[in-house]
């Protein structure tokens, strides 16, 4: 039970932080220094050079945390780039079927009990992620217009052994993969209903960088569209937890995914409605691009700190290393800081 200020941390990027004042932040400080004098023609003198500079990781009570402000000290929130620990090239698929459907698959059927991991079968889990669902097969759901698309599906779902089938609805067409022991494997690695997608641990610490850019292209040729600009996607999910893992994937790869908080609104499809769950708005990379992209974690600024009255339960984690991620940024327990924190602080990370 807590009775007291709360403190709301926004930065760029990330969905917001709500926490108690003393709760430890890992944030970069930075400062204005002057590097030195260039001539102004427009002014008629001599003009000090103004350039930010990193001084470095740092914990800090969240009530300490600088905002984003033009030419002053700010501090920016840590992303982790996850390191990679998985290297599968395959995956067996005798868990999703009894030892007899294993026979049958195998002997009668020809099919493979193997799940290959490559960067076409990495496409094509994250366009079911996207756009598919999966019942006694898999079902992707896509344009009657992307004609590209469809035929790279098929194509993809031909060199896993199986033959696609294909059939239109009034604005969709539909790309039936025909087996229900792959079905079963997508629902168990990826979700079945859109508020339940996630990308599978495989895929999301694989060692492999080329399978992380296949599946997020897959998700993005499935769910996303392309901006204005080039190379720039906007893309929507319901999935919380899926938005959070497609921020870290990104990361992985150097590149920055903005998430915002969209509130449920109206719609309207094939003369049905209803009201849309909460939506989480993905742009990759992030329009504003003031992030920083560092070898072991990228850094985006903060850009309000907000305090509000708040009366009810909060929640610590405790982890092994007392360490945790709060909307991908990295906090750490504050258990036994209530007394200790102006005498001590932990230790930086060696490595995020």
């Amino acid at each position: 039970y807590y009775e007291g200020e709360m403190i709301k941390i926004k930065a760029m990027g990330l969905l917001p932080i709500e926490c108690t004042p003393e709760h430890p932040i890992l944030v970069m400080e930075s400062g204005i220094f002057y590097d030195h004098n260039e001539y102004s023609e427009k002014c008629g003198r001599y003009i000090p050079i103004k350039k930010r500079r990193f001084l470095g990781l740092r914990w800090k009570r969240a009530q300490e945390v600088a905002v984003k402000k033009q030419w002053q000290a700010r501090d920016y929130l840590i992303i982790p780039r996850l390191k990679p620990r998985i290297s599968k090239k395959s995956i067996p698929l005798n868990k999703f079927t009894s030892k007899w459907g294993s026979v049958v698959a195998t002997h009668r059927q020809r099919k493979s009990m193997i799940f290959p991991l490559n960067e076409k079968s990495a496409w094509l889990l994250g366009l079911y992620v996207a756009e598919g669902y999966a019942l006694n097969g898999i079902v992707f759901c896509l344009g009657k217009h992307e004609s590209d698309l469809i035929e790279k599906t098929k194509d993809i779902i031909e060199s896993l052994g199986y033959t696609p089938g294909t059939f239109d609805l009034s604005s969709t067409a539909r790309v039936y993969l025909p087996s229900r022991i792959l079905s079963r494997a997508f629902r168990e690695w990826c979700g079945a209903k859109s508020y339940e997608k996630h990308i599978p641990d495989f895929i999301l610490y694989h060692d492999d960088p080329k399978i992380l850019k296949a599946f997020l292209e897959g998700y993005l040729e499935g769910d996303g569209c392309r901006a204005k600009a080039p190379d720039r996607w906007v893309a929507s999910t319901a999935s919380k937890v899926l938005a959070l893992q497609l921020q870290l994937l990104a990361a992985r790869l150097g590149k920055i995914l903005s998430i915002r908080e969209e509130k449920p609104k109206k719609w309207r499809i094939e003369g049905r409605q209803g009201i849309s769950g909460k939506q989480y708005i993905m742009q990759l990379p992030d329009i504003n691009r003031k992030g920083f992209v560092f070898d072991d974690f990228i850094a985006v600024p903060v850009t309000s700190v907000e305090r509000y009255y708040y009366q009810g339960s909060v929640y610590n984690l405790e982890t092994g290393d007392n360490t945790y991620l709060v909307s991908n940024a990295v906090v750490h327990n504050c258990s036994f800081f209530s007394w200790c924190f102006l005498n001590y602080m932990p230790p930086v990370p060696e490595r995020i």
